[in-house]
């Protein structure tokens, strides 16, 4: 089932890559292509995370960073996270939400992480042309977000069965519509361990369904730092970047990115070649893989800090492991920040143009 689903979101990259690889496609082509591409890769990675956290959930041990937010907030990015697979189905999204603030403890993330699983079921199972309402209101001490669709609803034994692990559908209405099952029961899992409640409604069968987020409201509202900034494209301050990562195509397609920012970049396939590479180039930044085969990244953080240079160059790690005590780890070696593997390009252009501001 896994490599089903995994193969769903290769197979059109793979195709697009081919075109563009056979012919000269014209700019119109190379659009559409691109953005088949990006489609997909948010399709894949989203699969891998929740398969990752829902893993983390069940083993007790996900992380949450919880501050006092604007639930509105989350609402916003999921929003913005599903839209790009509720257009392609030509669905109609319909968004309403209160004036008033609706202040939570939460984490933003996994906040928006719920809603816009709930975004991406609905669409699912909902016919091209459907119709799929969010909104949210404030019910005394609560906040209650409704995810809605005119979609395929539930039997009522799919019902009793809605949010289990690895459930694909409804096969008795013959709504089993892929996906490896994990959506619901990631969404449950955060919204439990934000002291809140989920749950589902369905009138029956093609009569759409009906999801129900409540949270308690937070009794100190937040305060938003960036409210009256308008945003603009940063200045970027790094001038200099050395990657280093023993994988080829991760190290040359990290080091063309970071270019395509003006950025004199250079490539290091080894700890050894790294060290022999920053006398002469003097990057301002080194983007490190941590498992590096000999001396491994943290290995390398230190020699570098040892160097005349070392003290003055912001390190960074790159890992395809996300866990906190990966990141913290990565931090007592030596390095100034942290980024998983793929890199997020806001994250990647926050690290350009503020380089003095890691963690």
């Amino acid at each position: 089932m896994l490599a089903h689903e995994l193969r769903n979101p290769l197979t059109p990259i793979h195709n697009a890559l081919q075109i563009l690889k056979r012919g000269n496609p014209d700019a119109a082509q190379v659009e559409r292509l691109h953005d088949l591409i990006e489609r997909q890769e948010i399709h894949l990675l989203r699969l891998v995370n929740d398969l990752l956290d829902v893993a983390r959930i069940t083993r007790g041990k996900i992380e949450l960073r919880v501050k006092t937010m604007e639930l509105k907030d989350a609402i916003r990015q999921a929003v913005e996270t599903a839209a790009p697979l509720i257009e392609v189905k030509q669905q109609k999204l319909e968004v309403s939400l209160p004036d008033e603030a609706l202040p939570v403890e939460g984490d933003l993330v996994r906040l928006s992480q719920v809603f816009s699983n709930l975004l991406n079921n609905a669409s699912k199972f909902t016919q091209q042309d459907g119709r799929i309402e969010l909104y949210a209101e404030r019910e005394g001490d609560s906040a209650v977000v409704c995810v809605r669709d005119n979609g395929a609803g539930f039997s009522s034994e799919g019902l009793a069965h809605a949010f289990d692990l690895f459930n694909q559908g409804d096969k008795e209405l013959g709504r089993e519509q892929g996906g490896i099952g994990v959506g619901l029961t990631l969404a449950r899992g955060i919204v439990e361990l934000h002291g809140g409640q989920i749950e589902a409604y369905s009138p029956g069968p093609g009569k759409g369904s009906d999801f129900r987020v409540r949270l308690r409201i937070a009794e100190v509202e937040p305060v938003d730092e960036d409210r009256d900034h308008a945003k603009a494209s940063p200045a970027i301050a790094i001038h200099r970047a050395l990657i280093v990562d023993d994988q080829p195509d991760v190290a040359e397609s990290l080091a063309l990115l970071v270019r395509s920012f003006g950025v004199e970049t250079q490539i290091a396939s080894n700890a050894s070649s790294a060290l022999a590479m920053i006398p002469e180039f003097n990057p301002e930044l080194v983007i490190a893989d941590i498992g590096l085969p000999g001396m491994d990244g943290h290995e390398l953080a230190h020699e570098i800090r040892k160097t005349p240079q070392g003290q003055n160059i912001l390190l960074v790690a790159h890992s395809g492991w996300g866990q906190e005590n990966v990141r913290e780890r990565a931090l007592k070696a030596g390095f100034d920040g942290f980024l998983v593997k793929p890199i997020d390009l806001n994250a990647l252009t926050s690290l350009l143009a503020n380089p003095g501001k890691q963690s």
